[in-house]
């Protein structure tokens, strides 16, 4: 079962729909852009076992991330140290295309590398 949105952090019922979710033995996909992923929330996710989380990853440069979520990240956020630690709860790093970030998926890349992201889907 895939939750996905607007953003799934956003709900204040989220883990409850997980765990509902997991007693009828569903397996669990969520696709976030990790934002407002904390220390707190990795860990109750991880008493999901088997969870897969995508994390939307915009481009690994700052101003075009910026551009085209309108919302400012740090630059070390980008550059992989706040995602980083957000990163511990994925497998899989996302990156939708669109005519801003065309070009961005080398960098996309070998950042999600560098964060040792599972896979990686465009």
């Amino acid at each position: 079962m895939t939750f996905s949105g607007g953003e799934i952090f956003l709900r204040p019922d989220l883990y409850e729909i997980l765990a509902a979710a997991r007693r009828l033995h569903f397996d669990i996909s969520l696709k976030t852009n990790a934002l407002l992923v904390t220390a707190e929330r990795a860990a109750r996710l991880r008493e999901f076992w088997r969870t897969r989380v995508q994390i939307s990853v915009y481009s690994d440069i700052p101003a075009v991330h910026d551009a085209i979520t309108r919302f400012r990240i740090a630059a070390a956020d980008a550059g992989g140290d706040s995602h980083s630690a957000r990163a511990r709860i994925a497998g899989e790093a996302g990156l939708p295309l669109m005519q801003e970030n065309l070009m961005a998926y080398r960098g996309v890349m070998a950042l999600a590398e560098k964060l040792a992201f599972l896979t990686f889907w465009i």
